[in-house]
């Protein structure tokens, strides 16, 4: 696929014990900023980056996604995702260790992202595995 058919995507979880993390992928510029509670990343992609995170990107089946997904647990994660379309729409979709079919390739896409943006595996936590 190659094209990335938003203007920015925000992902955030919150983890119990109080493990934050984000993610906010923006079209132009092709910026990737990658945070947690003690550290923030910029990466600006080249060509070949932007293109396998298109790719990734793809396999997400983002329509496919409920608005809602929630499994009622003390503790655990809390996340959302928004997606801005250059149309100017906003879709949100949110959860509470409850997560979407497409989750696995999201995660990939979540890694990739904090990778290529040398924000380093000793990061534990910042990604979640159903």
């Amino acid at each position: 696929m190659g094209k990335i058919a938003f203007e920015k995507l925000i992902y955030a979880a919150d983890t119990w014990p109080l493990i934050r993390r984000a993610l906010t992928i923006t079209a132009e510029g092709r910026l990737v900023v990658c945070e947690s509670e003690t550290r923030r990343v910029e990466h600006r992609c080249g060509e070949a980056e932007w293109k396998k995170l298109g790719e990734l990107l793809s396999v997400c089946d983002f329509p496919a996604w409920k608005e809602e997904y929630y499994e009622p647990v003390l503790d655990g994660t809390h996340w959302r995702l928004e997606i801005h379309g250059a149309d100017g729409r906003v879709r949100r979709s949110d959860g509470m260790n409850a997560y979407p079919n497409e989750w696995q390739p999201f995660m990939a896409m979540c890694e990739y992202c904090a990778e290529i943006a040398g924000f380093g595996t000793d990061e534990t936590y910042w990604c979640d595995h159903e």
